[in-house]
């Protein structure tokens, strides 16, 4: 057995230095959440006083954002209300979660232009962890999105948005070929 494993099995054994690790881990959870509290209030002025945004949330545009009653929005969010997002009430949103209203339009030539659309996440809606909720879009009631999915359409009330397989929608040979001054390799075997 190493000397650091033997340090700290004593250490863990010993009730007063369990004792301070615990009461550190304590006070390290209430100032996290004191931290949440007061980004909450400072940041988020139109959403109701009992709901709970952690505080490594990153708002942008906070004057678009409207929130309900019950939400918790969890760690490392994105919120990014160019046009307004509206979270109604007793909404979930997981870790890690970005609801974007803006975006490019991809169609054009580059350099792409700026657009945003609104989002509507209504009552009842789980926003588990990753997902990704693009502009224009409303989840509809007591709807779920599953981890990792990112949300291009409409979600209708009380259903599940789950991940499909991989799969590839369609070649882009056009802005390869703007970019490039040549034709792809993919259209020369064709």
């Amino acid at each position: 057995m190493t000397p650091q494993r033997k340090i700290a099995l004593v250490c863990i054994d010993n009730p007063v230095v369990r004792a301070l690790i615990l009461g550190f881990i304590g006070f390290a959870s209430l100032v996290d959440r004191a931290l949440s509290l007061l980004f909450f209030i400072a940041v988020l002025k139109h959403a109701h006083r009992t709901s709970f945004c952690h505080w490594t949330t990153q708002v942008k545009c906070p004057d678009n954002v409207k929130i309900g009653s019950d939400v918790t929005i969890g760690k490392y969010c994105v919120l990014g209300a160019k046009e307004q997002i509206t979270i109604g009430d007793h909404v979930r949103i997981g870790r890690n979660v970005t609801i974007e209203t803006g975006g490019l339009l991809a169609d054009e030539v580059p350099p792409y232009r700026h657009t945003a659309k609104p989002i509507r996440v209504e009552e009842g809606a789980i926003l588990y962890a990753n997902s990704t909720i693009l502009g224009g879009v409303t989840v509809g009631r007591y709807s779920i999105v599953s981890a990792g999915c990112v949300v291009s359409k409409n979600v209708p009330p009380f259903s599940v948005v789950g991940v499909a397989p991989r799969q590839e929608v369609q070649r882009r040979p056009s802005v390869r070929r703007l970019l490039d001054g040549s034709a792809s390799v993919d259209e020369k075997e064709s």
